[in-house]
């Protein structure tokens, strides 16, 4: 568990991300920050927001930092495809690749490899009311390995990563 400074950092980060979504209309600006915030909380060196396109059953990336030019606001990935993203959505819960080069169940693009990406979170995205019909999805990736504490579907076992911040 996190010593007491950084849940205090965390707690701050959150309140200030609250504010920031609450004073900003613009939703690709708050999804934007939010994958800031929570990259550098969890010190990722790649983050994106996807959105589903269920007219063309695809995701479309609406939010993103540290992926190349021409990603973000213009790549759309199918919904066939063998991406942790399509999973998360179809499993409806989060997934966790804690090696993707020993992971089996998806295909990741060379630009995750080359910058050293080593493991992935995928979390739902759900759209307000009692539904809980998934908007979409955001993945964070880092160049090492999580400490696994808690349960849910994961390539090496049945674990949650612990960030450990």
């Amino acid at each position: 568990m996190p010593d007491h400074s950084v849940m205090v950092k965390r707690q701050k980060v959150l309140g200030e991300f609250g504010e920031f979504a609450l004073r900003n209309e613009d939703l690709g600006e708050v999804m934007h920050r939010a994958c800031e915030l929570v990259g550098e909380a969890l010190v990722t060196n790649m983050s994106k927001i996807v959105e589903i396109d269920h007219e063309k059953q695809e995701l479309v990336v609406k939010a993103g930092v540290g992926w190349p030019p021409g990603v973000i606001g213009h790549k759309r990935l199918p919904m066939g495809e063998r991406s942790s993203e399509t999973y998360v959505i179809e499993q409806g819960e989060p997934v966790v690749t804690q090696d993707i080069n020993k992971e089996d169940r998806f295909d990741f693009p060379d630009i995750m490899k080359e910058v050293g990406t080593t493991t992935i979170v995928n979390l739902l995205i759900f759209l307000p009311g009692a539904e809980k019909r998934p908007m979409g999805c955001s993945k964070w990736t880092a160049a090492r390995r999580v400490t696994s504490t808690r349960r849910t579907k994961s390539s090496s076992g049945p674990t949650r990563p612990s960030w450990d911040l």
